[in-house]
């Protein structure tokens, strides 16, 4: 058996499919090792690109292979974070594997054309018919059927990587393994009134301006492990864009049940919360939230984790407070 390359560049927001690439590698080093790999786990906002390196270049003491995950690579920018990793790509330590990772689909050219094709993916989203089919597929496997209608309403709710989907797959799965069907009413029923807090109802709670039950959800999520802030910022942002169209649908004088229509906007509970939602916020106001989201993305991406639950706090605060205005700038 060949031995695995040293560094990776794993780049894309498919998050199911790279993350399954990373189980079927790790594996295959467990393999050829005949034992596990010492892992670590460095994201640019708390560790630089030196000290992933220093951790490849130091032996272990307890085991023969060594594998370094940096998250965030397209934060490497300057010279002297580049000029190093390109270095240690042509000299890699022979017992270590580097992964580098990002959810964007490129990163700095010089380091891009340091590596050979075959150690560069990009994991693209899946098309919309390929959704469809996976999410059959899933549960064709599981013996439970599932309607389109339903198929479709999952797809407007959770966000479009398999990851997420497997995840709320398998939850509704074992949920209504008994019944053996699914329908748009059920998944309603189990995102919307289960015990289990989601994104979903973060956001019902975001679009009924309720800060105090918003931040207890938030709370909830990151204290249970449900959901990481990159997750759930991810996850709000793409219902607020929804909220944003729909809200600019019914500018143009479409009517609710139209704008739903266009937008695939198919539970009765999910309608009733973007009527709410129009209620309480208005087009100019969901623009800046979602420009607002964005801004935190930045943040998230900056701060160490440690930081992560206050900067949440803060955007709840400044979507539903301050109708999308930044919480942090100065007036």
């Amino acid at each position: 058996m060949s031995k695995t390359p040293s560094v990776f560049l794993l780049l894309g927001p498919e998050r199911g499919e790279k993350e399954a690439f990373i189980q079927t590698l790790l594996q295959s080093i467990r393999t050829q090792t005949k034992e596990n790999p010492e892992v670590h786990k460095l994201y640019s906002f708390e560790r630089s690109i030196h000290d992933a390196l220093s951790i490849l270049r130091n032996g272990s003491l307890f085991t023969r292979s060594k594998v370094v995950f940096y998250e965030g690579v397209e934060s490497l920018k300057r010279k002297e974070e580049l000029e190093p990793l390109v270095q240690y790509i042509r000299a890699p330590a022979p017992d270590g594997v580097l992964i580098l990772l990002s959810n964007r689909p490129s990163v700095e050219k010089k380091l891009q054309d340091a590596l050979p094709e075959s150690q560069k993916k990009i994991f693209w989203e899946l098309f919309d018919h390929q959704k469809k089919q996976w999410i059959q597929n899933f549960f064709q496997r599981e013996n439970i059927s599932i309607s389109l209608e339903g198929i479709e309403l999952l797809l407007e709710l959770v966000e479009n990587n398999t990851r997420d989907l497997r995840q709320v797959c398998q939850q509704l799965a074992d949920f209504f393994r008994e019944k053996g069907t699914i329908l748009p009413e059920d998944i309603e029923q189990f995102l919307y009134h289960s015990k289990q807090e989601t994104a979903f109802t973060l956001f019902e709670r975001v679009l009924e301006a309720r800060l105090d039950a918003s931040l207890e959800i938030l709370h909830k999520l990151l204290l249970e492990g449900e959901m990481q802030a990159v997750g759930i910022l991810i996850s709000l942002t793409y219902q607020l864009r929804t909220l944003r169209d729909y809200l600019r649908l019914r500018k143009e004088n479409y009517g609710a049940q139209e704008a739903c229509a266009k937008l695939r906007i198919l539970g009765k509970r999910t309608q009733k919360t973007y009527a709410m939602g129009e209620k309480n916020y208005s087009l100019d106001q969901a623009e800046r939230m979602v420009a607002l989201c964005a801004d935190f993305d930045e943040h998230l991406r900056a701060y160490r984790s440690d930081y992560h639950p206050l900067l949440l706090e803060l955007l709840l605060y400044g979507l539903i407070q301050k109708k999308g205005k930044n919480p942090l700038a100065v007036e």
